[in-house]
């Protein structure tokens, strides 16, 4: 489902939705309406309904953030818009504790 809303500041948002209710895309627009477009966001998800991927475009560039997660559903690794990696270290025993 798509949602636009407008704002006494000038400016609009957009966003759609997937029948599961997770967040697709996200838009901010310039002048109240649709057609100056600010910057725009998509979200992609792994087949266990976790963000894998955001994508930003700004100025026609386009900047992504990945996830991975491991085994138990954690987070394991994030990589940044410029591709740099963070490893999560995980401390415990192999069942998190």
């Amino acid at each position: 489902s798509n949602t636009v809303s407008v704002y006494d500041t000038g400016t609009s948002t957009g966003s759609t939705v997937n029948r599961r209710g997770q967040l697709l895309s996200e838009s901010l627009y310039d002048n109240g309406g649709t057609s100056s477009l600010r910057h725009q966001r998509h979200y992609t998800y792994d087949p266990f309904g976790r963000v894998s991927r955001v994508s930003t475009s700004v100025d026609s560039n386009t900047y992504a953030e990945e996830t991975t997660y491991d085994q138990y559903g954690r987070v394991f690794q994030q990589f940044d818009a410029v591709g740099e990696a963070g490893l999560t270290v995980l401390s415990g025993d192999a069942l998190g504790f």
